[in-house]
């Protein structure tokens, strides 16, 4: 079987950014949600240019390092693999066998930013690339104009989504953690008093879509503190891009990485 596509016309004239001014700053992740897969969309294989590749049955546990490229004005407003119409200026991407739709974060590894997206269109084709990102999604990115960068793509699970928002580490009293679970955390900072640790768990979870926690913390003869940081992460490394994230979101308070 064959899929057609906005990202199966690469050839012809060159592709290009929106000739309309686009507020990218004005424009949202999209928030995951359990979508029925399309019925255009998923075959069990299909070729491109002699090559065949076999969609996933599911997406859960995928998680990818590579390149990352991006498609604009060429394939607006053609039909996606999935049957929908792109839209240069939403937060979509193409990707060559995950089922479609698909919600991933997208992370940046050159400069630590992340967004989400919606994986709707087949592709890209050619060379080492994983994902090809919409124009807006690349420009929130670091991606354009750049044209490309090293990403890291992780299937997001929209049941998990909603139930972790549901469950904000500012929500409610639960989630304040005592002791918290071990692993890395980038430092936020520690407040005497819990609603300046909520309004900071609160600013910094709209910035990244990572685990944002409230520690209680007691000394001896004292009252208790609410340390607020990002984790647990896995290692340093990760630790490093959540700060590059914040910093080129505008964080300005001093971050450091700690372990428990």
């Amino acid at each position: 079987m064959q899929i057609s596509g906005c990202t199966t016309m690469r050839r012809g004239t060159p592709d290009g950014p929106p000739s309309f001014y686009v507020n990218v700053d004005k424009i949202k992740n999209p928030v995951p949600k359990p979508l029925p897969k399309s019925r255009r969309g998923n075959p069990y294989s299909y070729v491109e240019f002699g090559k065949r590749y076999y969609v996933m049955d599911n997406s859960k546990g995928y998680c990818e390092r590579g390149l990352a490229s991006w498609y604009g004005m060429k394939f607006h407003q053609r039909h996606t693999s999935s049957g929908e119409r792109f839209d240069t200026t939403e937060m979509t991407a193409a990707h060559k066998t995950l089922p479609l739709p698909t919600y991933a974060l997208v992370t940046n590894l050159e400069n630590g930013k992340q967004i989400i997206v919606k994986v709707n269109d087949r592709g890209p084709f050619h060379g080492n690339r994983i994902i090809d990102l919409s124009y807006v999604a690349a420009v929130k990115l670091g991606v354009y104009p750049k044209g490309t960068a090293h990403v890291e793509v992780k299937a997001i699970d929209p049941y998990q989504y909603q139930k972790k928002s549901m469950h904000s580490p500012f929500a409610s009293q639960k989630q304040i953690h005592s002791p918290p679970p071990s692993g890395h955390y980038v430092k936020l900072g520690t407040f005497r008093k819990e609603m300046q640790a909520r309004r900071t768990a609160k600013k910094a979870a709209t910035l990244i879509q990572t685990n944002v926690r409230i520690i209680k913390q007691h000394k001896e003869k004292s009252d208790p503190h609410y340390f607020v940081g990002v984790g647990p992460l896995k290692n340093q490394t990760q630790a490093k891009y959540i700060i590059k994230a914040l910093k080129t979101k505008g964080w300005e308070t001093p971050l450091a990485i700690i372990s428990y």
